[in-house]
Parts: structure tokens; sequence; C-alpha cells
């Protein structure tokens, strides 16, 4: 049996307050299961990765001071307790734990208080596998109201902190009713964000500051107003109204720094999940991570892979999903990846008396219908002991996502994402790279064009492919899209 490694993610663990999306009551008997599963499958599990919002510190009324990390352990001693089910766990398999949003004020020295638990200081945790690269994090950072924001005055909470404060002052001013929590409403009591979307990318392409048009609507909520204090974990009380000028360049910040196309897919990775993928992919790609695999959450969707893309994907869902009229709204979910194979699982407790199943999900998408994707997804492996330097690239058409490197060191690849911009063509573009040793340029080109033009690339040796095709070596893949090509670099 092959090593495997585990990934919990979302679990939202809080003090049980109404507000609350865990609710002890209800998630506690699902997280034992998994926690079970875990116990008796250790063998066979090399690690467990805690991918963020493990605990929950946003989900509280506004006029609450969010609880302390001592008060949520002591709210939940069977799971977080001296004598608990992680620490349990934690003795007997080595466990990771990763920041995400919700937790994000969550330290070492908090972890280490309920376990034998390794903190990770880095928010992308790259692990290394038989099956390649693997990049694990929790997600919220491609999202534009999720990300740590280290500009504002407030730093790093960002102004989605605020967006889930409004949500649950107003259900307790108006929606709940005597005895009922958050698990008990559809969705949390989440209102619908589908118009919201619309007016955040129609803010962002224009001049109007995002940060207004998203605290308008929440702070609009029967129950709230501009004028309502938020009580923050630091002591700090802040109003909606001063929320909105602490994050009015938010819009332009990532503007400059991504540009619009990019920003709009970040806006989106928030308001639906749609193009968090891309992002994971992109991340993944850089030569800092080279990462061939990638597994997040955030989202609370779970994701069984990435359709033609150039990583293998899954989104492990959430473990807090609401049970209105007692039935789970959405499935209980977790990761799962084998190191050997490098091939990815979803599993899922269907009820709080039966262990966690393998489930099917659907996969996700790096472009969404009507669209298709012309990428050119490159690698380039410099198979010399030499370093190439690169002295000039170009993109006739698209733009590229991850550049080509300035330096392949010997030995190592470097991997390139071309993707087509809107329009009618596809993605054609080109690096030139100079090796250090013996003086010699290699020009690599590669295009994935539209209509009745034929797929290319060169020079040889190179193995290519198409879409969800077979490889061939050293002979073009004229058609389908999107187009992946390894180039080698030889003496």
């Amino acid at each position: 049996m092959g090593m495997k490694t585990v990934i919990l993610s979302d679990i939202h663990i809080g003090d049980n307050s109404s507000t609350c999306w865990y609710q002890k009551k209800y998630h506690e008997p699902y997280l034992m299961q998994a926690l079970d599963y875990i116990e008796q499958n250790a063998a066979s599990i090399n690690e467990v990765v805690l991918l963020g919002d493990v605990f929950d510190f946003w989900t509280y009324p506004c006029g609450s001071k969010p609880p302390g990390f001592s008060d949520i352990v002591n709210a939940n001693p069977d799971i977080l307790g001296p004598n608990g089910r992680l620490k349990e766990i934690a003795d007997i398999v080595p466990v990771t734990y990763i920041n995400g949003n919700h937790d994000m004020n969550v330290s070492g020295a908090d972890i280490a208080s309920i376990g034998n638990i390794r903190y990770s200081d880095n928010l992308r945790y790259v692990k290394k596998s038989p099956a390649g690269q693997i990049l694990l994090t929790h997600g919220s950072e491609y999202t534009i109201f999720n990300a740590q924001d280290w500009i504002n005055d407030l730093k790093p909470l960002p102004i989605g902190h605020f967006v889930t404060r409004a949500i649950s002052e107003y259900l307790v001013k108006s929606k709940l009713t005597p005895g009922q929590t958050a698990a008990d409403l559809a969705d949390n009591g989440v209102p619908s964000k589908l118009e919201l979307l619309k007016n955040l990318i129609k803010a962002l392409e224009g001049t109007q500051s995002v940060a207004q048009i998203l605290l308008d609507m929440f702070s609009s909520l029967q129950g709230v107003s501009k004028n309502t204090p938020v009580s923050l974990l630091n002591g700090r009380t802040v109003t909606f109204a001063e929320a909105e000028q602490i994050y009015d360049n938010l819009g332009t910040q990532w503007k400059n720094k991504y540009g619009l196309l990019t920003t709009v897919k970040s806006i989106n990775a928030d308001m639906t999940g749609d193009y968090i993928a891309w992002w994971a992919q992109r991340d993944a790609l850089q030569d800092d991570n080279d990462a061939d695999i990638a597994i997040l959450g955030h989202t609370h969707t779970p994701k069984g892979g990435l359709k033609e893309a150039a990583i293998k994907y899954i989104n492990c869902g959430y473990m807090c999903s609401p049970l209105p009229g007692g039935k789970l709204q959405h499935p209980v979910t977790f990761g799962e990846i084998d190191l050997d194979s490098g091939n990815l699982s979803l599993l899922s407790v269907e009820s709080p008396d039966s262990l966690p199943v393998p489930g099917t999900f659907p996969e996700d998408s790096i472009v969404y219908s009507p669209y298709k994707d012309f990428s050119c997804y490159i690698s380039i492996l410099n198979g010399t002991y030499f370093p190439v330097d690169l002295t000039g690239s170009k993109e006739s058409h698209g733009s590229y996502i991850v550049p080509p490197s300035k330096q392949i060191i010997p030995l190592h690849r470097s991997r390139i994402w071309l993707q087509d911009s809107p329009g009618i063509h596809g993605a054609e573009g080109s690096a030139t790279y100079s090796n250090t040793g013996n003086g010699k340029s290699i020009n690599f080109t590669y295009g994935c064009p539209t209509g009745l033009f034929s797929n290319y690339c060169s020079p040889a040796p190179f193995r290519n492919k198409s879409d969800s095709g077979a490889w061939e070596n050293d002979k073009v893949v004229k058609k389908g899209h999107p187009y992946f090509v390894d180039f080698t670099i030889r003496e």
C-alpha cells in the first residue's frame, strides 16, 4: 500500500455561538469520523495537513469581540482539549498546520499548545513526493477580498472580515429564531451575491471603489448600518464607513499589481469560486514552487480535478455544511493524495455514524464555457551542466501568465504559460536562451492558433500533446487545444 497524505480544510471551529458555521452538536460527529479514518489508516498515512480555516475568528456579531484561541479550544474539548482527538492523531501521524483567512491570527505557539503539530510559517507549503512536487495552500491569498492585506491600517486583516461580521450581525438581528444557529439555515443565511459580482466588476473596470460597492451592500443588511461598530480581536473598533475608507484603494492596488483581467478573475474566485484553480495553476508553475499538483480549500466547493491543464488539482471542499431541516445541504469532504502515483481523491463523510467513503465530484476548469483555452503550456528542461540565460521572449498573440524564466540552472526545468487573450487569436510566442558554457543560442517557438491554423513548436527534441490526447515525440500534434510542449536542451 502506498503512502498517503490526508488534507482537511475549512472546518471553521469556533466557540459555538449561534452565528458560527461549525456547531459542535451537529458537526463534531462528522469531524470525528474523519479523524477515526486517519487513525485506522495511520500505517499508510505519512502526514495530515490542516489546510486553513480550521479555526474561525470571523463569524461573530459586530458588537462581540471574537473569542481568543483558548476560548475556542475550551469550547470544543473532545476535539481540541488535552485528551482530544486531534492531539491523539498528532501523536501517531505527523500533522502540519497552514493558516487560512478566518484563522490568519493563529500562531505557531497556539498550535503547539494543542498537540505535536508542525506550524507552517508560509501560506504555501510545497511537499516533495515521487509523483512530483505538491503545492498545498488554503487559497484565500488568490482572492482580492480575503487575501492578507499588508497595506491597510488594519494589516493583515482583509475587507472580507467585515463582510462576515455584517452577515453575522444580520443573522442575530433579523434572521435567527430562538434556538436556531447559522448551521440551521440554507447557505448559513448568507445572502445571494450574483448581482454584487456584476457591480464589483463594473466598478473595477471604471473608477468606483470596489470596497465601497462591497461594504455598501453588506452594511445595508437588515440590522446593520454604516455606523455599526465592529469589535476586532485586537480590541480596536471600526465602523463600516471607516472600513470603506481604509480599503478604498484595494481595487487599484490589485489592478496595478496584476492587471485588470487577472483582478477580475480574483473577484470571481471570491464571489463564486470560479478561477481559483486558474490562480492555483499560475502559482504552481512558478519556479519557486515548480509543482505538478495543487491542493486548495477556501471555496467550500469540492472539485475532483482540473480539465486539460498543466497540473493535477483538487479542492477539498469543507467540513461544516449547513443542515437545514436536519439534512446536509452540501457534502462534508476532505482530500487525500497517494504520494507514489499522484492520484488525488476526495472522501465524503455522509453521516455522523459512517466512516468516509471516496466520492465523485465535478472537475474545475481554467476557462469556462462558452470560452475555450488556447494556452501554450511549455516546459524547458536544461539537460546540460551549464546555466542557460534568457536573451529574449515574444508573445505574438496572447499574454504570459507565467513568463520564461530569466535563467534555467543545470538539470532543472522551467515552465511557461502563454494564454490566449480574448478575441479571435490563440496563443503564439517564443523564448530564446543562451548556454553560458558554449555560448550557443536556442530559440524555442510554440503556438496554439485558432481556426484552420495548426499547432507548432521547435526545435527538437521535444514531446507534445493537445487537450487530453497522448504524448508524441518530435512530431507536432497539429490539432487540439490547449497545447503542451516539453523541450529538452542537450549539449
